[in-house]
């Protein structure tokens, strides 16, 4: 499986759609440190935090080194 077929995270599935509109500007402005604010106010943890973004980094053909920026 490549990465461009890495599977939509369930926990996506729990997020009204103005919630998940918020997660998808935040990653489509590439700016993780808010999209890591709200998602902690999601009550995620740091492990599915990183699994959505790294998500929207391959759908969005983001650079993946740069998870950790």
């Amino acid at each position: 499986m490549s990465n461009h077929d890495m599977p939509r995270p369930a926990v996506m599935d729990e997020l009204s759609e103005s919630q998940l509109q918020e997660l998808e500007f935040q990653a489509a402005e590439y700016d993780r440190k808010e999209f890591l604010e709200i998602a902690t106010n999601y009550g995620w943890d740091d492990e599915t935090i990183a699994q959505v973004w790294r998500w929207f980094e391959i759908q969005n053909n983001y650079p993946l080194d740069m998870l950790d920026e």
